[in-house]
């Protein structure tokens, strides 16, 4: 699956010809024209990178970063702009946007950039699995998840069917979910996929405190308490996204020694 950009700027010509250049390098591109439209874009489709100028009408990138950060703060950005002395660049790095390029664009950095942030792969496929439903839907909408990404199991007996159906990258387990608990459902889905990532959560830290020493024990990748830190969450799964990114290359690297 090609990594999804959505591309902002109110130049159609730049427009035209950087999504031309992207999509050659096999990226699916969308364009926007002002940092409103991008909005309206983002809140019914899922993209991998946001590139964006700086200077636009009606709102400026930094505006529309910070606005789309607050609805999906997993949200990765880079600027563009023809002022790089601007104190919007600043402002820019300061509120987390991955980089600030300048125009004219040096393709092949703005190509190492994207790679970088795309990590050159197809997305994560999670499974969320808990009781409470809306828990699981305000957790798909916080992460900025895509509907092709994410299967969401209300008990631990659908999340085996779901793992047993499809391969997953990542397990958001609750520890109280029904009918065992989040680390008995975790042994169970770990026996088909050993290589699928593991976050724990929990409302109750100190009725399963000692659930929670041993799933880490267990090799379960962290335990998070409710209600749940968002930027810390999109944190532990880039760095699961950068560990499995690396474990492919290696596995590509290694056949094509043989």
């Amino acid at each position: 699956m090609a990594s999804r950009i959505l591309l902002v700027d109110d130049n159609r010509e730049f427009l035209d010809s950087t999504r031309d250049i992207l999509e050659v390098e096999g990226y699916e591109v969308l364009t926007a024209d002002s940092g409103e439209d991008a909005l309206r874009m983002m809140a019914s489709e899922s993209f991998q990178v946001v590139l964006m100028d700086m200077k636009m009408p009606g709102m400026n990138g930094v505006e529309s970063y910070l606005a789309m950060k607050r609805e999906n703060p997993a949200v990765q950005a880079i600027l563009i702009t023809a002022y790089p002395k601007d104190d919007l660049v600043r402002v820019a790095m300061e509120e987390g946007v991955r980089a600030v390029l300048t125009k004219p664009l040096d393709m092949e950095g703005l190509l190492r950039q994207i790679e970088e942030l795309s990590g050159g792969e197809d997305e994560l496929f999670f499974i969320i699995a808990d009781d409470d439903a809306d828990f699981c839907a305000s957790l798909i909408d916080a992460l900025g998840i895509g509907r092709n990404q994410v299967a969401v199991a209300l008990d631990g007996n659908e999340a085996l069917r779901l793992a047993e159906s499809k391969p997953v990258d990542v397990l958001l387990l609750d520890m109280k979910i029904p009918p065992w608990d989040g680390l008995d459902t975790y042994r169970h889905i770990r026996k088909l996929r050993p290589d699928a990532a593991c976050v724990i959560i929990t409302g109750y830290p100190q009725e399963y405190g000692e659930h929670m020493r041993q799933a880490m024990k267990e090799h379960v990748h962290a335990c998070l308490i409710k209600p749940i830190d968002i930027a810390k969450l999109v944190r532990i799964l880039e760095e699961i996204a950068r560990n499995r990114n690396t474990r492919n290359r290696n596995t590509m690297r290694n056949k094509r020694t043989r």
